[in-house]
């Protein structure tokens, strides 16, 4: 005991009481005497109190160890007490240390009745409140979670089905209130969609009575009268011996997830309709150049069904031989993203007879959500018959041409064969030159009739080995014109006409006909330029000699960068000195 003693006849029973009661935590023992005010105590309650043993001597001493918030309940219980003669039981605050203690009293009389002493234990009981007052705030943490979630969270009772808890989130999925749901049991099933309820019965039955019930999804009619997708999750509520209690769930409006789905679907359908009416061939490859996807237009081009397409390897099974190498290398790169798509590309694809098609291909890339490159996406054209038919028309163009060209040669033969020579040595040029095989060939024809205005000069001042007079050298000079004239209605897929004008146009404008300068001239007209004057001084004439190579070499050096392009110059010389060209 403390400083303060017990009196003698009553600590017997007091010790065997507080040594049960210890066993069950921290207990501490007090006395208050109600006619003098003297507390006594023994040394756990000053222990719980966090004071020496001399701090407890009066009521006011023991209120001011209480917390200011708790001393106006601890005194009106005691109060209450000592009026009553009932048992006295109230939880406060220590000042101290903050702690929770849990206090009994009960009252004891005299021989008349009166209330003379209040006799009792102090537990402390901290832990166990600190414990309550945080499972307190959880369970509101909770409850505001379940009132503020968008979700409705729901508890139905079993086997009776009364709704005993809807969260307020009921008012928005449904058009009701809580407690319409809590009133009405029915009301839940009413607002079920005809068509839906049969599955939502069967899924609610199996859960109820125990079996396993996975999310369900169905329709609601909302109280306003439109028709609402919802997604129900629920669990059910064991109780002793494997009764079931309860359900406890949760509703969520899917609404817009499901008229999303319904809008990707459509376009999904859409697309996929599109694809198939398309009337080009749509393909699309992974990363590995394996098939993903292909319409019908290129289940026809290829000549099988698309189980015998998709997954296939591409390059391999698809593409001609020669060229399997090589486009491969090209889509690794593009793979790599070392590349950019080609906006416009052909090549062959082997059909199901074994021939060849000519493909026009325009490409996207696919990506994932990171940017990664994942694959391709095509479009080809079969322009195989179109193609067919360009090389007929070229043909016959062609055909038409060295006609023309024979004409010409005709009227003035010793410089026959002077423009083929010049077309082919143009065209070597600018194949040296990394030009487009395509502009190439327009190169190519421009050259076989460069000097197709000649037609309209005399032979004899084409042949005259003298010196002309003005006039007649204008006369020669004019064949540029006329040959502009001649083909400039001609539908050529290039620009032949200005290429046969520009022919005699040099870069500081020294030429002619219009003494064009510079990025004036047609980079084809500045090639047959300098191709045209190589051939003439290596080639003889009715009035001289051939001059040789070395004088037309010498020609171009003297004027490279001033009458004739550095890069044509250069080219054209390597031509001859390092590929042993020969007109």
């Amino acid at each position: 005991m403390g400083s303060q003693t017990i009196l003698s006849d009553d600590v017997t029973r007091l010790k065997e009481i507080l040594g049960e009661l210890q066993q069950h935590g921290e207990i501490g023992l007090w006395i208050l005497d109600t006619a003098t005010g003297r507390v006594e105590w023994d040394d756990i309650v000053t222990a719980i109190a966090g004071v020496e043993s001399a701090a407890i001597t009066t009521p006011q001493a023991l209120l001011r160890l209480v917390h200011p918030k708790d001393r106006h309940m601890l005194v009106g219980s005691l109060r209450d007490a000592v009026a009553s003669g009932e048992d006295h039981h109230v939880l406060y605050r220590v000042v101290n240390n903050n702690r929770w203690v849990e206090c009994w009293a009960r009252p004891e009389r005299d021989a008349t009745g009166k209330v003379v002493r209040l006799r009792g234990f102090l537990r402390n009981i901290s832990d166990i409140r600190n414990t309550e007052m945080a499972l307190t705030e959880i369970e509101a943490r909770f409850q505001r979670m379940a009132e503020n979630s968008p979700d409705m969270l729901f508890r139905l009772t079993l086997p009776g089905g009364r709704f005993e808890y809807v969260s307020p989130a009921s008012t928005r999925i449904f058009g009701y209130r809580p407690e319409e749901f809590i009133a009405h049991s029915g009301l839940f099933r009413e607002r079920l969609h005809p068509e839906d309820a049969a599955d939502f019965e069967t899924g609610w039955k199996g859960l109820s009575e125990g079996g396993a019930c996975p999310a369900q999804e169905y329709r609601i009619i909302h109280k306003d009268g439109t028709c609402r997708w919802i997604s129900q999750r629920a669990t059910l509520i064991i109780g002793d011996r494997c009764k079931p209690l309860a359900l406890e769930g949760v509703i969520t409006d899917i609404t817009e997830s499901r008229l999303a789905q319904a809008s990707l679907e459509r376009a999904r359908q859409q697309a996929t309709h599109y694809l198939e009416v398309a009337g080009v061939m749509m393909i699309a490859l992974d990363a590995e150049g394996r098939v993903t996807l292909i319409n019908r237009r290129g289940c026809e081009i290829l000549g099988r069904s698309k189980q015998e397409i998709i997954g296939r390897e591409w390059f391999s099974q698809f593409l001609r031989r020669e060229d399997r190498e090589r486009i491969h290398e090209v889509y690794s790169r593009l793979m790599a993203g070392e590349l950019v798509p080609f906006e416009h590309y052909e090549n062959a694809v082997i059909g199901g007879d074994g021939e060849a098609r000519i493909i026009a291909w325009r490409n996207s890339l696919l990506r994932d959500e990171s940017g990664a490159i994942t694959g391709i996406l095509s479009s080809g054209e079969d322009i195989t018959e179109q193609r067919h038919s360009q090389h007929q028309l070229r043909s016959a163009l062609e055909n038409t041409i060295q006609a023309i060209a024979r004409t010409v040669e005709k009227r003035d033969p010793y410089t026959a064969g002077h423009q083929q020579r010049v077309a082919e040595l143009a065209a070597a040029i600018a194949r040296e030159m990394r030009m487009d095989e395509e502009r190439i060939e327009g190169l190519r024809l421009a050259g076989m009739i460069h000097d197709i205005g000649k037609i309209y000069i005399p032979a004899e001042i084409l042949n005259r080995p003298l010196k002309l007079d003005e006039a007649e050298m204008n006369l020669v000079i004019s064949h540029c014109d006329v040959g502009y004239d001649i083909i400039k209605e001609v539908d050529f897929p290039w620009p032949v006409a200005d290429m046969v004008r520009q022919h005699h146009e040099r870069l500081d404008g020294s030429g002619y006909p219009q003494g064009l300068k510079g990025e004036q001239i047609l980079p084809e007209s500045q090639i047959l330029a300098v191709a045209d004057v190589v051939e003439a001084m290596a080639s003889h004439r009715p009035y001289r000699a051939s001059l040789g190579l070395g004088v037309a070499f010498g020609e171009l050096d003297n004027h490279r960068g001033t009458r004739y392009a550095s890069e044509v110059v250069d080219a054209c010389k390597r031509l001859f000195t390092e590929q042993g060209y020969q007109l």
